[in-house]
């Protein structure tokens, strides 16, 4: 394993979650330039604008904030349609931090995985389920009955023509939460104490541009946390959790990332809620095989665990709720680049062991 990490960085996208990339970007940089620069070299930015181009940017030196603008005027321009063959070509440790459409929803990892590009996109299954809620709990729910409580949910296609007052007739008298199928970042999230038909055609007319399904869920009144995770050789570590600082909040895009009526603080959970998570996680991990972090978010209510979904590729940005948890555990973001390719080498190594026992097997 090579003590230099030749490193290209995947940014931007055509998702929602675009913005978040570059603040990504920026911190990442910062934290290599300012502690690791001889040990991490970073060769190139692969940037995709929000019209689906390519541009890639060979940096000599960084000393303001990184744009989208900046990366365009610098960088050369080629067509999406090329950027494996680009990849490929330039052989450097990628790693990306797209996230949302085409970003962690296994478009990318499917690619990656086909063309064996080196980096932290190899696992198309824990994106492609990561990115559907629907599937995600069911996955969880299914192999974790003992330890979850399951959220009453319907999902409705935007395709087709939903019975919205069978799903009504579920939901009588009950707070419920609309959201995305698949989009993240809480967009779209919203919280109403009593549905109706004409509730539900009008958030159906408004989101069947942005996603193919949404979700309907009985709201969970409690305490939401966050649950950040390492992957090392597949075995998964709880980093210190978080949780909002008030019980019951609604934590949509707005509160997210614009209000800040609620704050996030460290929190540690009674032993036997400790322990369940982390067999919960563990569970899931174990079906799912995330590359080297990610995120849960439950709630704890009376002792009782909810999932609320699960994030394949986190923002890792400087006040992300990832960040907080790492440097809290004492590590940082670069810390998580030397894990990735730690796990990315032994992976290697045990599928070249794997190949090797399969041309015997063939042989013999």
């Amino acid at each position: 394993m090579s003590n230099i990490i030749r490193l290209g960085f995947l940014t931007g996208g055509v998702s929602f979650e675009h913005e978040f990339t570059l603040k990504s970007l920026n911190y990442l940089v910062d934290n290599i330039y300012s502690y690791h620069s001889n040990i991490i070299k970073i060769k190139k930015i692969y940037y995709i604008s929000k019209d689906n181009d390519l541009y890639v940017y060979t940096p000599k030196w960084f000393q303001n904030i990184i744009t989208s603008a900046f990366l365009i005027e610098k960088g050369e321009k080629f067509d999406i349609k090329y950027l494996a063959k680009i990849l490929l070509e330039d052989r450097l440790f990628i790693f990306s931090l797209l996230q949302g459409l085409y970003g962690e929803d296994g478009h990318i990892q499917a690619l990656s995985y086909l063309y064996q590009i080196p980096g932290n996109l190899d696992n198309v299954l824990s994106a492609a389920v990561a990115s559907n809620k629907w599937v995600q709990s069911t996955v969880a729910n299914s192999s974790c009955q003992q330890y979850l409580k399951h959220i009453k949910t319907e999902i409705v296609h935007t395709n087709s023509s939903p019975q919205f007052d069978k799903i009504l007739s579920k939901f009588k008298g009950a707070n419920c939460i609309l959201k995305p199928n698949s989009l993240g970042g809480s967009i779209m999230v919203k919280s109403f104490e009593k549905l109706s038909v004409d509730l539900l055609k009008r958030y159906l007319k408004d989101i069947k541009y942005f996603d193919k399904s949404f979700l309907i869920q009985e709201r969970i009144f409690g305490q939401e946390i966050a649950c950040c995770c390492l992957i090392d050789k597949q075995k998964i570590r709880l980093l210190p959790i978080l949780k909002v600082n008030k019980e019951g909040a609604l934590m949509d895009f707005k509160e997210k990332y614009k209000k800040n009526k609620y704050k996030w603080e460290f929190y540690e959970p009674q032993q036997e809620i400790q322990e369940r998570l982390e067999i919960i996680c563990k569970k899931i991990n174990d079906i799912l095989q995330f590359n080297t972090f990610c995120r849960f978010d439950f709630i704890i209510r009376n002792n009782d665990i909810f999932l609320l979904e699960v994030n394949n590729i986190p923002g890792i940005y400087e006040k992300s709720l990832f960040n907080r948890s790492l440097k809290k555990a004492g590590l940082n973001v670069s810390d998580l680049i030397f894990l990735t390719y730690k796990n990315w080498y032994l992976a290697c190594k045990q599928n070249r062991l794997i190949s090797k026992k399969i041309k015997m097997w063939k042989t013999n």
